[in-house]
């Protein structure tokens, strides 16, 4: 299947994952605690859907797994070009990522 996540996606899935695990919050649990669909962290983490945390849901997800939000993001960044990475991914989509020339 093709990759759905940039390297950015991916570094904060695995670190929700990582703490998740720390603590024993099972998928389905993180979920509820956070007030979506059941499955929707188990989606997430497959890396092959289109699902993404955004910004409100790793807020919620931080004071459920009783964490800093800053514990999801790498430090001081990842080097690769995100936006031009989820360009490369997602050719159809939100267009106005892409960088206009000055």
């Amino acid at each position: 299947m093709k990759k759905r996540v940039t390297e950015i996606e991916r570094y904060v899935i695995d670190a929700v994952r990582k703490r998740r695990l720390e603590i024993g919050v099972s998928q389905k649990e993180l979920s509820m605690r956070i007030n979506v669909d059941v499955a929707y962290v188990g989606h997430v983490e497959s890396m092959n859907s289109i699902e993404k945390y955004n910004l409100n849901q790793l807020n919620e997800i931080a004071k459920a797994l009783e964490c800093r939000i800053t514990d999801f993001f790498p430090d001081p960044f990842v080097d690769m070009d995100c936006i031009e990475e989820y360009n490369r991914l997602h050719p159809n989509k939100h267009r106005n990522t892409t960088r206009r020339k000055l």
